[in-house]
C-alpha cells in the first residue's frame, strides 16, 4: 500500500465588532473554507448583548464539517456535518470575578446531544464544570486553571488540573481520568513571546502520557 500524500489547505477569516469600548454588546463571525474538498469546513456566528452593566447574554451558532485529511482513507466515507446552538449568560459578581453558564444543543445526523457548562473566573484563577449527554456519551469534567503575571507581565507561569468521568451509554461502565498542565510564557519584548507547556494525562488507556509543547510568536505591526 502506497497511500497518497495527506495535506490540508484552508482559507479562513474572522471578524468581531464591539459597539463601544465600554459596552458588553458585540458580534462575532468566522468562516473556514476547505480548498481541497471545495466546501465549507466551518461557519460560526455569535452575538453578545449587555442587558446591564453586570449582566450579558450570548448566543452562538456553529456549523462544522468533519476535519479529514485530503487523500486519507476516511475521505471516501459520507461524513455528516454537526450543528451547534448555544445560549449563555455572564454575570460580574465583583470587579474581577465573573460567573458564567452555557447550554448547547448539538445536532448530529439522526441524533442529538446536550452540553452544559458553568463556572466562575477571577483575573488569575478560574473553575469550570462541563457535562454532556446524549449521542456524544455522558461526560462530567471539573477543571481549575491559574496564572499569575510576574516582572511587569514579562513572565507568566500557569498551572491547570482537571478530573473527568465518562461513559458511552447507560450500559457502559463509567471510567475516569485526570490531567494536568504546567507552563509559562516569557515575553522579553512586546512583539516577541516564548511559550512552553508540559501536559500529563492518566486514564484507562494510558498510565502516564507526558507531552511537552513549545511555541514562538513574533507580531509584525504596521502603521499607516
Amino acid at each position: 500500500i502506497n497511500p497518497g500524500q495527506a495535506k490540508e489547505q484552508y482559507v479562513s477569516g474572522d471578524v468581531s465588532y464591539r459597539f463601544s469600548s465600554s459596552s458588553l454588546s458585540s458580534v462575532y463571525g468566522r468562516y473556514d473554507y476547505d480548498l481541497n474538498f471545495k466546501k465549507t469546513q466551518r461557519g460560526q456566528f455569535g452575538v453578545r448583548l449587555g442587558l446591564c452593566d453586570d449582566l450579558s447574554i450570548s448566543g452562538d451558532f456553529i456549523h462544522r464539517e468533519p476535519r479529514v485529511l485530503f487523500n486519507s482513507f476516511f475521505s471516501i466515507f459520507d461524513l455528516k456535518a454537526v450543528n451547534e446552538y448555544e445560549l449563555g449568560a455572564d454575570y460580574i459578581l465583583f470587579p474581577e470575578v465573573r460567573a458564567f453558564v452555557r447550554g448547547a444543543y448539538v445536532k448530529y445526523s439522526g441524533d442529538e446531544s446536550f452540553r452544559y457548562t458553568f463556572g466562575i473566573a477571577h483575573r488569575y484563577v478560574s473553575f469550570t464544570y462541563r457535562g454532556s449527554n446524549g449521542y456524544a456519551g455522558e461526560l462530567d469534567n471539573a477543571s481549575i486553571q491559574a496564572t499569575y503575571p510576574l516582572f511587569d507581565n514579562r513572565l507568566m507561569p500557569s498551572v491547570g488540573l482537571a478530573y473527568m468521568t465518562y461513559r458511552l451509554d447507560d450500559a457502559s461502565k463509567r471510567e475516569d481520568g485526570i490531567a494536568g498542565t504546567l507552563g509559562a510564557t516569557l515575553r522579553p519584548m512586546s512583539q516577541l513571546s516564548f511559550d512552553v507547556q508540559g501536559q500529563w494525562l492518566r486514564n484507562k488507556i494510558v498510565q502516564n502520557d507526558v507531552r511537552l509543547f513549545g511555541k514562538v510568536n513574533f507580531w509584525f505591526t504596521t502603521q499607516i
